[in-house]
C-alpha cells in the first residue's frame, strides 16, 4: 500500500477515512490534529495519515489557510486526498481550491458518493437516501446549510473554475470505457466531477482515473473513492516492482564494523550519514534537530543504491561513551540508550518514506535492532534463516513496516565483505517472494 495523506474538515471525517485503511495488513493509520500537524516525525512514520483541520464552519479565508498548511504537512505522501462531508456541508469549493494551490499540477477528482451509507450522485445531483441533499436535514444545518443539490454548483459557490462532469451513462461501461470517454472529451479542467451509485462504480472510476491521470490526482470524496484509488495505485506493476535501495543502520563502533563499512564503500554506491552523538546528548531540542538533519541528508541521497546512517565511519569518529556520560552526569548505559532510540527513530521515519522502494533493512549492533523493533511497534520477526553464522535474516511481522526484509548481526560478527553478502541475500529473498 502506498503512503496516503488525508485532509479532513472535521475529526469524525478524518477517523472515518482512517477506518477504511486500518484493517489492511501492514497499514498504520493515524489521525492528527492541533499541534500534531507540526510533528513531522509522527506524520512520516505512518503510511496513512489524516489531518483534521476543523475548518468546516470557518470563514473561507481562514479555512483555505489551514487546509494549505495541512497539505504542506503531508507533502511526503504520494496520494493526497481532500476528504469532504458526505452531504457536502462546509467550505467545499474553497478547500478544493486551497488543495490544488499546493499541488498545482494536479486535478481534483470529485466523487461525492458513499453508497453503503445511502450517499450517491446521479446526473450531477447528490442524493441522501434517494432525496436531493438540499431537501434533507443537511439543507437545514445551523452552521453550514447545503442550499443546492448539484455537486458542481456547490463547488462553484466558492471556486470559480471550469468543471468537467461525467454522468451515469458513461459509467455503464467499465474502466476502459471511462478512460476512452476522458480521452475523447476531457479538456484539462482542474476539477472533474463523477456520478457514482454503487461501490462497483467507485472501483471502476478509481481504476480509470489512475490510468488516465496517473499520479496527478487529488481525490475529493467522503472516503471510499480515495480507498479504491489507493488500491488501484498499489496494484500498478511499476509501483510493486520499484525496489532499488537498501537501508542501513549501523550502531556498532567496533574495528570489525569499521572495516566492513570501508569494504562496502569500495564496492557499492552508497551514502551513509554520520550521526553526531554529542548533539544527541546536548538537549532534547538538539537531539530532535540532529535526527531531522540525518533524515533529510539521507533522503536527499535516495538515488544511491545503499543509504542509511552510522554512528562512526572511521576511527577518527569514535567518541568514548564514558566521556559523554561523565559530561552529562549519567551512565554509559543511559547514553547508549539515547543513541539507540535516536537511530531507531530515524530508521522508522526513513522506512515510512522509502518502504516501497527498498529491498530491505540491514542493521549492525544488537541494541540497535532491538530499539528499532520497539520504536516501530513490530509484533514479531519471522525468521528466514541464517545468512552466515550469527547473521540472521527475518521478515517484519505486524505494524506499519509489515513485510520488510531485515538482516541483523552483532558488531563483532563477520568478515569484511559481510554487508555486501547480506545485501545480495536480501535482494534474492525479495525476488523469490515476487
Amino acid at each position: 500500500m502506498i503512503n496516503v495523506g488525508i485532509v479532513a474538515d472535521d475529526l469524525t471525517g478524518a477517523n472515518t477515512n482512517c477506518s477504511l485503511f486500518a484493517p489492511l495488513q501492514g497499514i498504520s493509520a493515524i489521525t492528527v490534529f492541533g499541534e500534531g500537524i507540526k510533528d513531522r516525525q509522527i506524520i512520516q512514520q505512518h503510511n496513512v495519515v489524516a489531518i483534521s483541520t476543523n475548518s468546516r464552519a470557518l470563514p473561507v479565508k481562514q479555512a483555505k489557510k489551514i487546509v494549505a498548511q495541512a497539505c504542506q504537512a503531508l507533502s511526503d505522501k504520494r496520494l493526497l486526498s481532500k476528504r469532504v462531508d458526505s452531504t457536502l456541508r462546509g467550505n467545499i469549493g474553497a478547500e478544493i481550491a486551497a488543495t490544488l494551490a499546493v499541488r498545482e499540477h494536479h486535478v481534483a477528482v470529485v466523487v461525492a458518493a458513499y453508497p453503503v451509507s445511502g450517499r450517491i450522485t446521479r446526473n450531477g445531483i447528490l442524493y441522501i437516501n434517494n432525496v436531493p441533499v438540499a431537501e434533507t436535514a443537511a439543507g437545514l444545518d445551523v452552521k453550514m446549510p447545503v442550499t443546492d443539490s448539484g455537486v458542481a454548483n456547490i463547488i462553484h459557490q466558492q471556486f470559480d473554475t471550469p468543471i468537467f462532469s461525467v454522468n451515469i451513462e458513461q459509467l455503464n461501461s467499465r474502466a476502459d470505457g471511462i478512460v476512452k470517454y476522458l480521452t475523447d472529451n476531457y479538456r484539462n479542467e482542474k476539477v472533474v466531477v463523477f456520478d457514482a451509485v454503487t461501490d462497483g462504480h467507485l472501483e471502476e472510476i478509481a481504476e480509470a482515473t489512475y490510468r488516465f491521470f496517473k499520479d496527478k490526482i487529488i481525490p475529493v470524496d467522503p472516503g471510499p473513492y480515495t480507498y479504491h484509488l489507493a488500491q488501484a495505485i498499489a496494484r500498478d506493476p511499476q509501483v510493486k516492482h520499484q525496489k532499488q535501495n537498501y537501508l542501513l543502520a549501523i550502531g556498532s563502533v567496533s574495528s570489525t564494523t569499521l572495516g566492513q563499512i570501508a569494504a562496502l564503500k569500495s564496492s557499492r554506491r552508497c551514502f551513509l550519514a554520520k550521526i553526531d552523538c554529542r548533539q544527541l546528548m546536548a538537549s532534547i531540542k538538539a537531539r530532535k534537530a540532529e535526527e531531522l538533519r540525518v533524515i533529510e541528508q539521507v533522503s536527499a541521497h535516495q538515488d544511491y543504491e545503499v543509504f542509511g546512517l552510522v554512528s562512526a565511519a572511521s576511527e577518527q569518529d569514535l567518541i568514548p561513551l564514558a566521556d559523554i556520560a561523565k559530561n552529562h552526569l549519567c551512565t554509559v548505559d543511559e547514553v547508549s540508550a539515547i543513541i539507540n532510540q535516536s537511530i531507531a527513530s530515524i530508521v522508522c521515519t526513513l522506512l515510512s518514506r522509502f518502504k516501497h522502494q527498498i529491498y530491505g533493512l540491514y542493521t549492525s549492533g544488537g541494541d540497535i535492532s532491538e530499539a528499532i523493533c520497539q520504536q516501530a511497534n513490530i509484533c514479531a520477526l519471522q525468521v528466514n534463516g541464517a545468512v552466515l553464522p550469527q547473521v540472521l535474516s527475518s521478515q517484519i511481522i505486524g505494524g506499519p513496516y509489515h513485510g520488510v526484509q531485515m538482516v541483523s548481526k552483532g558488531g563483532l560478527i563477520g568478515n569484511q565483505d559481510v554487508i555486501t553478502h547480506c545485501l545480495d541475500y536480501i535482494k534474492r529473498i525479495n525476488e523469490e517472494i515476487s
